[in-house]
């Protein structure tokens, strides 16, 4: 099958690497003139790890990412312990994986060299999508077209693609904007992270940092504070240290050390949507955040793209031998909904209060296998 991919993060490449390890032909299109991610962290949980280990990434993300041993939770002025989440050995003994972090540009690089360069094309934005029997046509605007068996739409919270499947819907706005950036691990001075997370709880839950590691030589930081003018959702949106540094003065070290030493910082606004039916129409089809964009809270927004995607390429695996493509595309949602629906509920949930995730949710969450979750497609097998 020709597949056309709008959007080369984390959602589309992975949907790419995945079909094309079916036998699909796939190529994606980028509406950006360069691959480039700046300042940020990422964190994968054991249930996004399992569907890229599996495709072949195991030796690669154990070479590139660091494997965290925890999350601790902190009060902001004291530094009081409030809990502890232990990963390390214990996620790769209960759940099958380690849980890791990187710099989100380390894993788009992985998976852009499992999709070759050759298979994606930069400086395409999609502008127009129509549909017959017999295809898809995208029309860019640069007025250069496309034709596909099928179109997936990973381009993100304010998809073009899901426009045009199913209208547009403003994304809402949560009242609460981050910063983030990272910095030199030599700047932290006392606060000597290892391996670990570190959530420092604020006055308010939605005002926090969190800090980890990305290597030997760099420590990445998200802060979150509430704020009701902020409504640029551009992660590129350059930010005056100073700010950042006024909103968390009185938090204890490291958080002092790590601030003192930023030099450059970049903000958004923390916008997520419901998550509502209707996520394919005929020949076109969402994944990632144009279906289910949900907030930063669990650090689940690509981990949920990376099992769609996982569970979109098995149901697109049945098509033509044992099911129509309709009729993939709808197994495809009902075995996904109300997984991210569950998730994106506990995302603005968690946001609101500082405390640890219930443990029973946690391995609800970190068990979920989209390699082998169960999919109904309607007809004897």
């Amino acid at each position: 099958m020709r597949i056309a991919i709008i959007g080369a993060g984390v959602a589309g490449l992975t949907s790419a690497m995945l079909l094309r390890g079916s036998g699909h032909q796939v190529t994606v299109y980028e509406r950006a003139t360069e691959l480039a991610e700046v300042g940020a962290g990422i964190q994968l949980g054991p249930n996004g790890v399992r569907v890229l280990r599996a495709a072949g990434l195991d030796a690669a993300l154990r070479e590139t990412c660091v494997a965290t041993t925890s999350l601790e939770g902190r009060q902001w002025d004291t530094g009081e312990l409030v809990y502890e989440m232990r990963y390390g050995d214990e996620s790769q003994a209960r759940y099958g994986a380690p849980y890791y972090v990187c710099h989100r540009a380390v894993l788009q690089n992985l998976l852009r060299e499992q999709v070759g360069d050759d298979r994606i094309v930069l400086s395409r934005e999609v502008v127009d999508i129509t549909q017959d029997d017999s295809g898809v046509y995208i029309t860019f605007a640069d007025r250069s077209t496309a034709t596909a068996d099928l179109v997936i739409g990973a381009d993100g919270i304010r998809s073009k693609v899901r426009e045009i499947v199913s209208g547009y819907e403003r994304p809402a706005y949560s009242g609460m904007s981050a910063f983030r950036g990272n910095i030199p691990a030599e700047r932290v001075g006392a606060g000597d992270l290892g391996a670990a997370m570190v959530k420092w709880w604020g006055p308010v839950p939605t005002h926090h940092m969190v800090m980890y590691r990305l290597s030997d030589d760099s420590v990445n930081f998200v802060a979150v504070v509430p704020d009701e003018e902020w409504t640029s959702d551009s992660w590129v949106t350059p930010a005056d240290p100073d700010d950042v540094r006024t909103r968390f003065a009185g938090f204890v070290e490291p958080v002092q050390s790590l601030l003192d030493g930023v030099d450059t910082v970049y903000r958004w606004a923390l916008h997520d949507r419901d998550v509502e039916r209707g996520w394919s129409n005929g020949r076109t089809v969402l994944v990632g955040d144009s279906c289910h964009a949900m907030l930063p809270f669990l650090a689940q927004g690509a981990v949920q793209a990376i099992e769609s995607a996982a569970v979109l390429a098995r149901c697109l695996s049945a098509v033509p031998d044992e099911v129509g493509l309709t009729e993939a595309l709808k197994a495809y949602e009902e075995t996904r909904f109300d997984r991210v629906a569950q998730v994106h509920a506990t995302c603005r949930q968690h946001g609101l209060f500082s405390s640890a995730t219930d443990p029973d949710f946690v391995d609800q969450l970190y068990h979920y296998d989209a390699d082998t979750a169960p999919i109904d497609f309607g007809v004897t097998r």
